[in-house]
């Protein structure tokens, strides 16, 4: 560990002041009752290259595993710009037919995500922001039990079950902490394009410094090892492991090893959090 690794590093809870989501949310907090959300818009900045009137995304009930795979896919998808046309291949597209039973074009999508996955992934990374500050200013026992439940049941109690089926011998799986950080994260950039360097690999391409630090190393071996876990078979992880690549050729990044682990990559109050999420 040399100077860079000593470089103070992006706070986790910079964004705002304290559980205050960017623009165009809005979150009120009353101190002595369960937080409410306001959402006032949920949309996301189109890719130039999908159509900009997509046929909306049917909502789907399922389980909180594959829940949590698709948000981190969606997180990894932004981080990395894939081709979305690409990975919907690569997942199985379904046929559509018409009426009268005839095949018909796919209909186009500029997310991965439906509408209410993507507000549902908003509010579970408020709440996640929100345990966080208190786990990390030694406040955890005025945290509300719908925050705990809500995190305990989305992520920390089961992100270790996604571990790619396409391993002989599977890995642990995610790293509750490390998922706990991607998704509260979500809330600073809720994948705006504008807000693309608050995301955990982002906030290191700022300047020339955290470039060189291997806090930005750590980073990208965690999100290669994040692809093979949460990749459901082989053709996802090429797209997304492609699209990585690209992301590495563009920053310079030639020197990384892979990794197992993701500890070295989760940022200040996770690991913490992670743990009194355990205990409640």
């Amino acid at each position: 560990m040399g100077f860079f690794s000593r470089l103070s590093r992006p706070s986790a809870t910079s964004s705002g002041s304290n559980d205050d989501p960017p623009p165009p949310y809005n979150v009120s907090e009353d101190r002595s009752a369960p937080s409410t959300l306001h959402l006032e818009t949920a949309t996301e900045k189109p890719n130039a290259s999908i159509d900009p009137n997509p046929t909306p995304i049917p909502y789907i009930e399922r389980s909180p595993k594959e829940q949590l795979r698709r948000y981190l896919i969606k997180i990894l998808v932004f981080t990395f710009s894939v081709d979305i046309e690409k990975l919907d291949n690569a997942l199985g597209t379904p046929i559509y037919v018409d009426k009268d039973g005839k095949r018909k074009d796919e209909p186009k999508k500029n997310s991965t995500l439906s509408d209410q996955e993507k507000t549902d992934l908003y509010k579970l990374a408020i709440a996640v922001k929100r345990l966080h500050r208190k786990a990390s200013t030694n406040c955890w026992n005025t945290t509300f039990q719908a925050d705990r439940d809500l995190v305990i049941k989305a992520v920390s109690s089961i992100s270790r079950d996604l571990t790619s089926s396409t391993k002989k011998y599977p890995s642990p799986g995610v790293h509750a902490a490390f998922a706990l950080d991607l998704i509260s994260n979500y809330a600073d950039h809720h994948c705006d394009p504008a807000l693309w360097t608050k995301t955990h690999l982002g906030q290191w391409t700022t300047n020339v410094l955290y470039r060189a630090s291997d806090a930005f190393d750590y980073s990208i071996a965690a999100h290669a090892k994040l692809i093979g876990d949460v990749a459901p078979n082989e053709e996802v992880r090429f797209v997304l492991g492609h699209a990585q690549e690209a992301f590495q050729e563009k920053w310079g990044v030639n020197s990384v090893k892979a990794t197992e682990s993701y500890y070295m990559a989760i940022r200040d109050g996770y690991t913490e959090l992670y743990g009194v999420l355990r205990n409640s």
